[in-house]
């Protein structure tokens, strides 16, 4: 996030352009030849990297979908939409509020 600002009934947040939209269209657009074996291990070796630091902060993201996944200009990824995420106490590492998109959620979870 590069700012925020509110008026008296929104909440404002300036994120950085990423021009190359969401992790969701280049799975589209790579549909028919496939991410190479070095792409797909770069997506989630950086996905995995910013879910750590979150987990630094004792934050847990729940939404993780590639809707939610941006690909900036020079092809790095941004995690964005924490509107479903948690801040944990530190001596309490648990959740058990069931939350997502249906689409993405397993099936244990929406039994």
């Amino acid at each position: 996030m590069k700012e925020s600002f509110q008026s008296s009934k929104k909440l404002y947040l300036v994120l950085e352009y990423c021009p190359c939209g969401n992790l969701r269209r280049i799975l589209r657009k790579q549909a028919e030849n496939k991410l190479t074996e070095d792409q797909a291990r770069v997506y989630i070796c950086e996905i995995v990297l910013a879910i750590k630091h979150m987990h630094e902060f004792n934050i847990i993201y729940r939404d993780l979908k590639p809707d939610n996944v941006l690909v900036n200009y020079d092809g790095h990824l941004k995690l964005t939409d924490f509107g479903l995420s948690k801040q944990i106490q530190e001596d309490y590492y648990d959740s058990h509020s069931p939350v997502g998109s249906h689409a993405y959620l397993a099936p244990e979870v929406l039994e």
